[in-house]
């Protein structure tokens, strides 16, 4: 089984690897792993690093359902190589949770308007466009293939970073 490396694992604070043939077989079993471990969690994003391997690969899944081909956000999207650029300056705030820190939420702010460059499993160049989100997803995960975790971007360690169960009471009360 394939197991969720958690803070504190060396390879979250690694740059990951770029995959040198997106459609080879060897890129196929890891996003099937990533797959594995994504719906054992029922996590709506993970990357490669998060199960131990550094490879810029990162799945997102905002429905948590996922299927084969792994082209569409409806059923999950494979991202490889990835590159991002920001279309405003403006940030957001959300909460966000990581399947890395279990059990921890922190107040992130991020510019949620991105256009995002890369191959999908099938070797395929894209380029398209996110905000909201989606696009909170889509950065989150990157983060994962700089070695950054949400945490880090954390203004306030303090008065911004929750357990779980305050999230929920949170969420609750609205």
């Amino acid at each position: 089984m394939i197991e969720i490396t958690e803070l504190g694992e060396p390879v979250l604070r690694e740059v990951a690897q770029p995959v040198a043939d997106p459609t080879s077989a060897q890129t196929r079993l890891l996003v099937d792993q990533m797959v594995k471990a994504l719906k054992k969690e029922r996590g709506i994003g993970i990357a490669a690093p998060q199960i131990g391997v550094s490879q810029q690969v990162f799945i997102v899944a905002p429905s948590q359902k996922i299927n084969p081909p792994y082209t569409h956000l409806d059923t999950g999207l494979v991202v490889i190589n990835p590159k991002i650029s920001f279309l405003t300056d403006e940030s957001t705030y959300e909460w966000e949770g990581c399947l890395s820190v279990p059990g921890l939420r922190g107040l992130v702010p991020r510019q949620c308007n991105i256009m995002i460059e890369y191959f999908s499993l099938e070797g395929e160049f894209r380029s398209e466009t996110y905000t909201g989100f989606i696009a909170r997803i889509f950065l989150h995960e990157f983060d994962h293939l700089n070695g950054v975790m949400f945490i880090d971007r954390v203004e306030d360690l303090k008065n911004q970073l929750i357990t779980d169960n305050v999230y929920a009471r949170m969420m609750d009360n609205d």
